[in-house]
């Protein structure tokens, strides 16, 4: 049996240590071995809310023959490094998809895929890697969404929707059938795209508009 290593030490990485518990395969094909630190050092009074041990960092980790990786953080360039370091040094991601889940059969799903509670991923998808989607959030048919891209609750991708690699969907977010989304781009919660939004930007509002530049990565 494979042993899951959730790196990150945050309130999402908590929840990610229940989910995965209620996740196809727990008990059967991985069982929860414990939290990984990231590449940022954690203060040690954080530790006592985790609920299962703490290994040292990503950097300095020695992987196991039988560990198997989810990246329980947000922050796609965050991701992206972490992701690189556990490749480099042999290691493997599974995908956490929760019993209450709903992906089509003909979906393609990429790896480390997160899915919470209560998600959808609709017929003719195609979704990249070391992604979450977090809870009551969905993507519609005909769908591409890339890497490192991460979505929060309630947040409603619809159909023929583009969404570009190193996205963060706030909660509520919402895009119209046949929108495009570029890369590293910060959808604000609650903001509605209704056309296209180039590369490195923050939108915000309905209708989403740019407020900000991200810096290109």
């Amino acid at each position: 049996m494979k042993r899951l290593l959730i790196i990150g030490t945050g309130g999402f990485a908590r929840e990610v240590y229940w989910h995965a518990q209620n996740s196809i395969g727990y008990g059967t094909e991985f069982e929860i071995k414990g939290f990984l630190e990231g590449t940022l050092p954690v203060a040690p009074e954080k530790y006592s809310l985790l609920p299962a041990k703490v290994y040292e960092n990503v950097i300095n980790y020695e992987v196991k023959k039988d560990d198997v990786f989810v990246i329980a953080l947000a922050n796609s360039q965050v991701k992206n490094e972490i992701a690189n370091i556990i490749t480099e040094k042999g290691g493997h991601f599974i995908n956490l998809i929760h019993k209450t889940a709903l992906v089509a059969p003909n979906a393609i799903l990429g790896e480390d895929l997160i899915l919470c509670p209560y998600t959808f991923i609709t017929c003719d998808t195609t979704v990249g890697n070391h992604i979450i989607l977090n809870i009551y959030s969905s993507i519609g048919h005909d769908s591409i969404v890339g890497d490192y891209t991460s979505i929060m609750c309630y947040v409603g991708i619809a159909g023929n929707v583009k969404v570009g690699t190193c996205n963060f969907w706030g909660d509520g977010s919402i895009a119209i059938p046949g929108s495009r989304i570029g890369d590293n781009v910060t959808v604000g919660a609650g903001a509605v795209i209704l056309k296209k939004i180039e590369d490195n930007q923050t939108v915000v509002g309905i209708p989403a508009r740019e407020v900000h530049k991200n810096k290109v990565v």
